[in-house]
């Protein structure tokens, strides 16, 4: 994960891993399928009219469920949805309001050869 937003004086960036099991209902990856993960995301936020610098670690939480489709071709795309969790990294000079529980929606597109 990488993630980098700035707002007036104050930037935050994010850079994390999650490890996810994954469960498809049919054979090669495609029909129904469900995602469980777990990470860490390490999260910095700079404020330059406070100047104040602080970082912090967060946990991360993932539960997606979806559908692939693969085609004779080789393509293949799929479109699921679920939650996502972040723990609040408790920052003193900002409230992050995407900590907590946000929806996700996921689109992919590959090929397989």
């Amino acid at each position: 994960l990488y993630y980098k937003a700035a707002g007036g004086a104050t930037s935050i960036s994010a850079i994390g891993a999650l490890v996810t099991l994954n469960y498809y209902k049919d054979p090669y990856f495609r029909g129904l399928w469900i995602s469980l993960g777990a990470g860490m995301n390490s999260i910095s936020l700079e404020d330059s009219v406070l100047g104040t610098s602080e970082s912090a670690t967060s946990t991360i939480g993932l539960l997606t469920a979806g559908w692939r489709g693969r085609w004779a071709s080789g393509w293949n795309a799929g479109i699921g949805g679920g939650i996502q969790y972040l723990t609040d990294p408790a920052f003193s000079a900002i409230v992050l309001t995407s900590a907590g529980i946000q929806p996700v929606l996921t689109l992919d597109f590959g090929f397989n050869f």
